[in-house]
């Protein structure tokens, strides 16, 4: 999942503003390339995302994909 965000950060500095729509689809793929997730879980958070731009954003800008995996069960969970 790392280097799928690394990749997505490259395009973000090349190719000017992302819209909304492209911003959701880039961190769903970045989820989807996430083998340590329940498929469950997975679900879950395609919904917030399509509910909340701000999941898409924060998720696209962690880099660590253990970070963003605990960043989702948190978000998904309500555990602080």
């Amino acid at each position: 999942m790392a280097s799928s965000v690394d990749h997505l950060a490259a395009r973000f500095a090349n190719d000017g503003p992302v819209t909304s729509p492209e911003r959701k689809c880039q961190a769903i793929h970045a989820i989807k390339d996430d083998n340590d997730l329940p498929e469950d879980e997975h679900i879950h958070a395609y919904q917030m995302i399509r509910k909340d731009t701000t999941f898409a954003d924060t998720l696209l800008a962690i880099h660590k994909k253990e970070t963003c995996t605990c960043y989702i069960q948190k978000e998904l969970y309500g555990t602080d």
